[in-house]
């Protein structure tokens, strides 16, 4: 059995095989990592390989159609989504989400999450 069209597109294999590096390091190898890389390098790689996985799933069970693509609003909304509800409905949690945020305080505080910012 062959694997997927999808799956054998090297925007695939390489985010999964640079993630399953980042993990085995997080959790095994203990080498130092920058912190910038250290809080988005595997929210950034999960991207492609997430996205290639709805591909799939789309091309083989939802829409049954092998040229389906996903749409640029299913690739877009989210993102602009989760980016402007942040900065428009609480604007004290940006401080709270940045990646300079002290590591002694990782969650943000419970009044941003009560709408109280």
């Amino acid at each position: 059995m062959a694997l997927p069209r999808e799956l054998r597109n090297p925007a695939f294999w390489l985010p999964l095989g640079l993630y399953l590096l980042y993990y085995a390091n997080s959790h095994f190898l203990h080498w130092p990592v920058p912190p910038l890389i250290a809080s988005y390098f595997s929210d950034l790689l999960a991207m492609p390989v997430i996205l290639t996985l709805a591909l799939a799933v789309q091309r083989r069970w939802v829409q049954r159609t092998p040229a389906f693509t996903l749409p640029d609003s299913w690739l877009l909304g989210p993102c602009f989504t989760c980016r402007s509800g942040l900065s428009w409905s609480c604007p004290g949690c940006r401080a709270a989400f940045s990646a300079t945020r002290s590591m002694w305080r990782p969650m943000p505080s419970a009044r941003c999450f009560s709408g109280s910012c």
